[in-house]
């Protein structure tokens, strides 16, 4: 054989894929389903939390109060108690309640005013793991000035266990 007539040992040259780069938006497929999959369940377990921190029956039961509690002094005691006094009369008769506050009213009477307006939020003061006295559960509204029907503070004493 002669020099010429060797065989070659050169490798012939192959081309290779480029390899797949990651960066940002634009990760490989598998990397984003991860990342979703993380996202997605982490999602959850706070949603889950949420929810049980925010629907326990005693929060539940307290917005309801606060909720009917609203709604009896601004649309129907405000009305009847203050509905016929004007100028100086009325703001002398609020100026007395602004310390005290008015006499309480009671979970009972906030379910039945206004021909039972409210008895269908009943269930949820008798919750079986939760239970309010509808008796000794009781809210006290504070006037201030203005003393419009908006105009008050209230504090919710509940007596539930």
């Amino acid at each position: 054989m002669s020099a010429t007539s060797r065989p070659s040992t050169r490798k012939t040259h192959q081309s290779r894929p480029a390899p797949i780069k990651s960066a940002g938006l634009f990760a490989p497929h598998a990397k984003r389903i991860t990342i979703g999959v993380i996202v997605v369940c982490l999602l959850t377990v706070l949603g889950a939390m949420f929810g049980l921190w925010y629907f326990t029956p005693d929060k539940v039961a307290y917005r309801e109060i606060e909720k009917i509690a609203r709604d009896y002094y601004e649309n129907y005691f405000y009305d009847s108690y203050f509905g016929t006094l004007t100028g100086d009369d009325r703001i002398a008769e609020f100026e007395k309640y602004i310390t005290p506050g008015f006499a309480p009213t009671y979970l009972r009477q906030l379910l039945n005013y206004d021909n039972g307006k409210h008895q269908s939020s009943t269930p949820k003061f008798s919750d079986p793991s939760y239970f309010c006295d509808t008796n000794a559960t009781k809210v006290i509204f504070y006037p201030y000035a203005p003393y419009g029907k908006t105009d008050y503070r209230m504090k919710i004493i509940m007596s539930c266990e």
